[in-house]
């Protein structure tokens, strides 16, 4: 049930309204039922089986951990619950992706042998509520969090229906106090949940889903571009990723404030970010400090004892750890996305920038001493954040594309083409796939992508003013949804993760 869909419209105030109806004792199982019911709509009992997989070995391990002191057998137990875990993940997402590239390899060798193919088994939010699963164990593991007896309520840690399919990913020391203790919305939570629900829908609707329009035809046919649309298309990927991904969390986040629950917010202005790490902490912030806490530092942790001692003065072994680390890690997070190469690559490609925005830390300080000397900070916070957004923007490429090879082929062809590109720029009608694309959506595009952008500044006076300022920022922001919505709803890009 998409949260961009009719039938969502419908459920969403349904729930409101059980849950306001039944007493303080039930409101977890309203919730608990209404996310099985939201969970049930696309019609896939495997999705049930995952879930039910999931929730009850998390359950049972952390009733284990609990009842065990430190030493081996709790280790043991730990590593068991993880690996099963692992285990459902695996099973959902990269067991028809290896079974298909079996099949290949079988045809070639003339053997018949038939397995599933990729999409036949759904994964929707497996992989967000796999490892909320994780983090739960290894909180307990690391005694950061009690055990959490009953299962009901448990269950509803995993699978509350505005984070189920796409986050955020909640820790148990966050989301587990607030289900305890559910309460009524007051009027803050419901004026500042319905805010953010209509802001959500708008980055979806009206930016993200018209920015794909442009985006799609290139990106679903890059050999027969060069030049300018396919850097057209890159930028404007990355703010329609941007859109449609904080766009769901901030319906997600507002979804959640109707019950009076808060959920960890997942952006902080990302492309507004002075480094690549300085970006993926402000990016997905839930899944990015989820691999911090539980690979990343770890990793840094246990190859620095590994290179203790072993390695040449010359060599940093502090350095050489981050990089071993940061690999790892961003290898993982794309392996996280896909069983394909070009999702490693991405990862790999914001570990290089990451490691090389270390190695070269002294030099870059000399020559920013060299250039501004000092003075000019305003100029040289501007070329850092410029120059971000642009490797990022590189990166996506990788995330974007079908493949590793037009992942590639985009790549080496982002400044050819010349003169020549400009009219296959105004010729992207001429595609099969452009849809309604015109240049009237690319006005509106534009003019959307500027409210986003000040929005956030112009957010805080707004509060502060006389309340007609408000509702009349409000209703604008309505009547600009229903006037400028995309006809064609697309999904979220995030569902596919």
């Amino acid at each position: 049930m998409p949260f961009n869909s009719y039938s969502y419209l419908l459920f969403l105030p349904a729930v409101c309204l059980l849950y306001c109806l039944v007493g303080a004792r039930n409101r977890w199982l309203a919730l608990l039922l209404a996310s099985l019911v939201f969970y049930a709509a696309p019609g896939e009992p495997v999705l049930f089986l995952a879930l039910g997989l999931v929730a009850g070995t998390a359950y049972l391990t952390g009733l284990e951990l609990s009842r065990l002191p430190l030493g081996r057998r709790r280790s043991l137990a730990f590593w068991a619950g993880v690996a099963f875990l692992l285990l459902v993940l695996l099973g959902m997402k990269y067991v028809p992706f290896l079974s298909h590239n079996l099949n290949v390899l079988l045809h070639w060798t003339g053997t018949e042998l038939r397995l599933a193919e990729p999409g036949a088994v759904a994964s929707l939010g497996v992989s967000f509520f796999v490892i909320q699963a994780i983090s739960y164990l290894a909180d307990m593991h690391r005694g950061l969090a009690p055990a959490e007896k009953h299962s009901g309520r448990f269950a509803l840690y995993l699978c509350f229906f505005p984070k189920l399919t796409q986050g955020p990913i909640e820790r148990a020391g966050d989301l587990l106090p607030q289900l305890k203790s559910l309460r009524l919305p007051d009027p803050g939570d419901v004026r500042e949940g319905l805010l953010l629900l209509t802001w959500g829908v708008f980055k979806k609707v009206v930016i993200a889903d018209r920015l794909a329009l442009f985006v799609d035809p290139i990106y679903g046919r890059v050999h027969l571009y060069a030049g300018l649309p396919l850097l057209f298309a890159t930028y404007l990927f990355a703010l329609q990723l941007y859109a449609d991904f904080s766009g769901y969390t901030d319906m997600a986040l507002g979804a959640a404030r109707l019950f009076g629950v808060r959920l960890t917010q997942n952006f902080d202005s990302p492309y507004l970010a002075r480094s690549v790490a300085d970006f993926w902490r402000r990016w997905h912030i839930s899944f990015s400090s989820w691999l911090r806490d539980y690979v990343f530092l770890p990793l840094v942790y246990k190859t620095g004892r590994a290179l203790d001692g072993r390695l040449p003065r010359v060599i940093s072994e502090e350095k050489l750890g981050y990089a071993v680390a940061a690999l790892a890690t961003m290898a993982l997070a794309g392996l996280w996305h896909g069983a394909a190469l070009h999702y490693v690559a991405w990862g790999l490609v914001i570990a290089a920038f990451m490691v090389l925005s270390v190695l070269t830390r002294k030099p870059r300080r000399r020559l920013a001493k060299l250039l501004y000397g000092g003075r000019l900070r305003g100029v040289h916070d501007a070329v850092k954040i410029v120059t971000t957004f642009n490797l990022i923007c590189l990166a996506w490429i990788f995330f974007r594309a079908p493949s590793l090879r037009d992942a590639w082929y985009t790549l080496t062809h982002l400044f050819t083409g010349g003169v020549a590109s400009l009219g296959a720029l105004q010729d992207l009608r001429l595609s099969a796939h452009a849809l309604t694309a015109s240049n009237g959506d690319l006005v509106i595009a534009c003019a959307s992508l500027g409210i986003m952008a000040l929005a956030p500044g112009l957010a805080p006076r707004f509060s502060r003013g006389p309340w007609w300022i408000r509702w009349s920022a409000y209703g604008a922001l309505v009547g600009w949804i229903v006037l400028f919505a995309t006809e064609r709803g697309g999904a979220f890009l995030y569902a596919r993760f």
